[in-house]
């Protein structure tokens, strides 16, 4: 298990165990990349959740890991689609007024994870995050076993219905451990960081920001709260800052509000000057930081005119863009960050100034490297050729699209949401009424951007 730094900084003590006994100490939220020791199985296994299961010729692996691949690269299009089952043994001794979380950062297309034979809950859609409290279903002797059924067979729920790329399967990103305190901002909103800056007003000489932040109470009895909004410059001066002491109801999840001005922002300014802030939410006690999310910030507008083109900063900016796919050979959808830098590196070599991310949810490591190489980033959900006119395929692309907002607002590369890539080739069903629907659930999301679509016809219904 790998340690990941974090930007906060309560003190508490876990005991976790990799290929030894290891007692860790930190500041603050920890996060643990669950990577070598994986036990895999290719095909359903009957009761590969339960912890009596011998593992016999299971194979050991490190994720992220796919399948299919090794025949589709062949040229094999009838490549393996069905289930696969991941087991790991998770050792973890649960403390006293600590939270315990996995966040998977993709699985394709459907998982459905068990600690200790309990079910955690399924993931519909092969794109986005998602994020399960384990707290209470952990066991007190510290030994736990965690098992993850992924299937990337074909679902009638599920886009992509179709297309012209492989849908491979497994567990192909990262696998995280998240502790917290008891009081924090909530990891289980649709995988996101619980936090959304809202940038309301961008201008030269003024930037107005609204946050919100969904702070989750786990303390009882309920400890008197400070929720806090700052923002940093590069050189770590404080350039707006806000406080408010809350009184949160126990046990429940709820939205807190925060309203920051910038006076002369330093903009973002894609691949000319790609300025980024530092901002940061904090959940103080009386005596300590309780939890706290820092993320990059760049502050910039975008308007697109008929006539005139896109409009960066109230300037007309030049777009250059390449579409990209997240697969590499011998390895599928499981590429290492390495090779999505090389990716990066490629495009702007070329003088690219933005990148479509095809067809499909990126990783949200991608898009950072967008943030902090200025490359503008065309974000879409897997809506490909065909839909269904289904209540159950527009219940689970409406969540594919809020996985990919929620999970991506902070993102300033980040310039559009798209809904669809050439729906109707040809028209199955009529995709009006559920397109429509989706532009007004991404608009009540974010105001802030424009939605899109990449189309191969001329008509489509009016957003």
């Amino acid at each position: 298990m790998r340690i990941l730094k974090t930007s906060i900084h309560t003190f508490f003590t876990a005991l976790l165990i990799g290929s030894g006994l290891t007692t860790i100490q930190a500041e603050g939220r920890q996060d643990t990349l669950l990577e070598g020791g994986w036990q895999f199985k290719l095909g359903e296994v009957s009761g590969a959740e339960l912890s009596e299961l011998k593992d016999g010729d299971w194979q050991t692996v490190s994720v992220p890991h796919c399948w299919g691949w090794e025949q589709a690269q062949k040229g094999d299009t009838n490549y393996y689609r069905g289930p696969g089952w991941y087991r790991y043994c998770l050792e973890v001794k649960p403390q006293p007024g600590e939270r315990y979380f996995l966040r998977f950062e993709a699985a394709s297309l459907v998982a459905n994870a068990y600690i200790n034979g309990q079910p955690l809950g399924a993931h519909r859609g092969g794109f986005g995050a998602f994020c399960f409290e384990i707290t209470t279903n952990l066991s007190a002797s510290g030994t736990n076993l965690l098992a993850v059924r992924v299937s990337n067979l074909w679902e009638p729920d599920i886009a992509p219905l179709s297309g012209d790329f492989n849908v491979y399967g497994g567990l192909y990103r990262p696998v995280h451990l998240i502790v917290t305190s008891a009081d924090n901002f909530t990891l289980t909103d649709h995988g996101s960081s619980g936090v959304a800056w809202l940038q309301t007003s961008i201008s030269e000489n003024q930037a107005t920001l609204d946050v919100t932040a969904q702070i989750s109470v786990g303390s009882k009895p309920l400890q008197p709260l400070t929720f806090v909004a700052r923002i940093l410059d590069v050189d770590n001066n404080e350039v707006a800052a806000t406080s408010q002491t809350i009184a949160p109801a126990p046990m429940m999840t709820a939205p807190y509000f925060a309203h920051l001005v910038v006076p002369n922002p330093h903009l973002w300014n894609g691949r000319k000057d790609p300025y980024l802030y530092r901002a940061l939410v904090e959940l103080r006690s009386t005596e300590s930081l309780v939890d706290s999310v820092e993320q990059p910030l760049g502050l910039r507008s975008y308007r697109v005119d008929p006539d005139a083109g896109f409009f960066l900063n109230g300037k007309r900016y030049p777009i250059y863009g390449v579409c990209r796919h997240q697969d590499r050979q011998d390895k599928g959808w499981a590429i290492s960050h390495a090779d999505m830098e090389e990716d990066l590196q490629l495009i702007k070599e070329i003088g690219a100034t933005a990148v479509r991310c095809a067809h499909y949810q990126h990783s949200d490591y991608f898009y950072s490297l967008c943030d902090r190489a200025g490359i503008l980033v065309w974000a879409e959900i897997p809506q490909v050729n065909t839909i269904h006119d289904s209540a159950e395929f527009e219940a689970t692309s409406r969540h594919q699209l809020l996985d990919l907002i929620r999970q991506n607002i902070n993102h300033p590369s980040i310039f559009v949401w798209s809904l669809f890539n050439e729906i109707g080739n040809p028209i199955t069903e009529d995709p009006h009424r559920e397109l429509q629907n989706l532009n007004k659930v991404a608009h009540g999301e974010d105001p802030t951007r424009p939605t899109i679509g990449a189309t191969d016809r001329e008509k489509y219904p009016q957003m």
